[in-house]
């Protein structure tokens, strides 16, 4: 395992391409998710022992300049290239102590509660490893609450917003995702479950699920690999559908795929995925069909792409949040 790059996935500064790197050597086998929990369960507990002092950075800052001011105030004779690159080499390591130490304290946009810990992705995307070595995702502006979970009590989690979940199997403590309004329990599995103002939205890649209006329900559905369900509010009853490809994870992947897709679908993805609002102001464009994979790609590129296998014209806004496609 690279362990620098595990770490930089930990502390989510790794790029793009380097978190779909490492993310694929994860799923390679089980023995590398195994090492790389073994790492992370490592680096959470020396984390929780820097935790434990009350380290003052701006002080600590201030006596490394203050250290270096007052050597600007006095003259030294430096023998050769060894003297200066030992004193050059003392202020890099206090530098990257404090660096460091504020790295450590910050590298999760957390709150500690009395009885749980609040994680938010504010504008990136975070990765979170829970307590059971659970792989949590978070995308940006959502936010989950963690109570202490039991030894042998139910494994609940809160989610506002959107989250994937690749859950650690433990067949007697069921792990449970509460919304506002649904419930989806699970033993061990890799689901992504988005909620929004009127819809809470499940869909399973691997394992088994149940998904409720509510935990005190009998009303529920299970959902095999492949399917997904949607709770409304507007009907007050869930739906149950299989999903043909997955870019609803393309805010994770980076991936966007169509197969002869309809032009609204399409456009319905291009929006979501770019936050963007696209107006369409083309004629005859519904029976309008697209076949396209992309990969990492721009706005501006997969939009040529349109007008190129479309035959319309589009255009962009300066601050690259409207798209207007005309004929």
């Amino acid at each position: 395992m690279d362990k620098e790059l595990a770490l930089k996935y930990i502390l989510d500064t790794v790029s793009e391409f380097e978190k779909q790197k490492f993310e694929q050597w994860i799923s390679q086998s089980s023995e590398n998710q195994i090492k790389f929990n073994a790492f992370s369960k490592s680096w959470d507990r020396q984390t929780n022992e820097v935790n434990t002092f009350e380290v003052d950075t701006k002080l600590a800052w201030e006596n490394v300049r203050t250290g270096i001011e007052e050597r600007k105030n006095k003259s030294y004779v430096f023998t050769g290239k060894r003297s200066l690159q030992r004193w050059m080499a003392v202020a890099a390591v206090a530098l990257v102590f404090i660096l460091s130490t504020f790295v450590l304290l910050n590298r999760h946009n957390s709150s500690q509660q009395n009885n749980y810990t609040l994680y938010s992705a504010a504008q990136t995307v975070q990765s979170i490893v829970l307590p059971d070595s659970s792989l949590v995702v978070l995308n940006s502006g959502s936010e989950l609450k963690v109570p202490e979970w039991s030894k042998k009590g139910k494994r609940s989690v809160y989610l506002k917003g959107e989250a994937f979940f690749e859950v650690s199997h433990d067949k007697s403590r069921p792990f449970l995702v509460h919304t506002s309004r649904t419930c989806t329990q699970v033993l061990g599995t890799s689901f992504n479950l988005k909620t929004s103002k009127n819809h809470d939205v499940v869909s399973l890649l691997s394992g088994k699920v149940k998904f409720y209006k509510n935990e005190n329900t009998k009303e529920a559905v299970v959902l095999n690999p492949g399917e997904m369900a949607s709770y409304s509010t507007k009907s007050n009853r869930i739906e149950k559908n299989s999903f043909q490809n997955k870019n609803f994870m393309a805010w994770r992947t980076g991936v966007l795929e169509f197969n002869n897709s309809a032009f609204q679908q399409v456009i319905q993805h291009i929006e979501q995925f770019y936050h963007v609002k696209v107006e369409v102001k083309a004629m005859h464009v519904d029976d309008l069909l697209l076949t396209a994979n992309f990969d990492h790609e721009s706005l501006s590129k997969v939009l040529s792409v349109l007008e190129m296998t479309w035959g319309v014209s589009i255009d962009i806004a300066d601050d690259q949040q409207g798209v207007v496609i005309k004929n």
